[in-house]
């Protein structure tokens, strides 16, 4: 069990002494979205609700190290009437809009509305995929892929 426990600090120590360095080495945080800001709608205006929470982002990055060209990621939203509360909004910095949110039509799904939103991926140039499930007959899952606001199905579980 000692020689476990110690292989293991020893492993740990390494990976700390490697990864120090590189974390002292970024570039400062810059929020891009905190609980409590006022959350954007399609256009990039104000949507009327805040952040309740902000999920796990997922980032692509461009050439320069430290640097974020674009983001996406999922958020619950607070405020009066906000009874529809999850949402996935993406960008580029300081152009970041919402992409898709809980109770909206689903775009290829004639009388759909999206469910539940999940798994945001993002690429350098702001263009967002996610996977959701939706309301509507009969209830499916699919994936969503485009830039926030302009959305297209690209595939669903009921596709031939």
């Amino acid at each position: 069990m000692r020689g476990c426990l110690r292989t293991f600090l020893a492993a740990f120590a390494t990976a700390v002494g490697l990864v120090a360095p590189i974390l002292r080495a970024q570039a400062p945080v810059t929020p891009i979205a905190r609980t409590g800001d006022n959350a954007l709608d399609y256009s990039g205006g104000l949507l009327g609700f805040t952040y309740h929470s902000v999920q796990v982002p997922f980032t692509a990055t461009a050439g320069n190290a430290g640097s974020v060209s674009a983001i996406a990621f999922q958020g619950v939203l607070a405020g009066a009437g906000s009874s529809v509360n999850e949402g996935i909004w993406a960008g580029t910095p300081g152009d970041l809009r919402l992409a898709a949110r809980e109770g909206d039509a689903t775009p290829g799904i004639a009388g759909g509305t999206f469910d539940i939103l999940s798994r945001p991926q993002v690429d350098a140039s702001g263009r967002v995929a996610f996977w959701a499930s939706y309301n509507g007959s009969p209830v499916n899952h699919g994936i969503w892929a485009g830039l926030p606001g302009s959305v297209s199905l690209v595939a669903h579980t009921s596709m031939t």
